[in-house]
């Protein structure tokens, strides 16, 4: 198996591990601050996870701003936000200039969520810190470069 084949194979890997019972879900069940985190974290798909994130970090978020924030088409994060309010992570309501502007906002539930998510990326991001440290500077900005043009693919071209 060639280098190209190889990477092909570990990005679809990586991908796999991306499922409804993957590591990150369980390491953040096994960090919640409650069995109630912990129950409401096993039922989130990592497309929830962005939205909560998303709307953590702007405290209060305009529906329609979501897709541009976390690159996810308007029908899913609708279907995402009714999902999370359903499960009692945020709250939506309307602007009064508007009722066609909605706002979203985590609930206590959700804040705690993203509290662990983050907690997760703190631990990712020093995980990767640690590997790509065994580069020099010039190797890991290689591969990140190499990395942003496997993303960038194009199999039309």
């Amino acid at each position: 198996m060639d280098n190209s084949q190889k990477v092909i194979t570990l990005i679809g890997q990586i991908l796999e591990q991306d499922s409804k019972d993957d590591n990150e879900k369980e390491w953040m069940r096994q960090n919640a601050p409650t069995k109630e985190v912990a129950n409401v974290i096993h039922k989130l798909t990592t497309r929830d996870f962005h939205v909560i994130i998303a709307i953590y970090h702007s405290q209060k978020a305009y529906a329609k701003a979501l897709p541009e924030q976390v690159h996810i088409s308007q029908p899913t994060v609708s279907r995402a936000i009714k999902a999370l309010n359903d499960r009692g992570l945020i709250k939506r309501y309307s602007t009064p200039q508007n009722s066609k502007d909605i706002i979203v906002e985590l609930t206590p539930l959700g804040t705690a969520v993203a509290k662990v998510q983050l907690q997760l990326r703190n631990k990712l991001t020093a995980d990767v810190s640690k590997i790509l440290g065994q580069l020099s500077e010039h190797e890991a900005d290689l591969f990140v470069d190499t990395l942003r043009q496997i993303k960038n693919l194009n199999i039309f071209d």
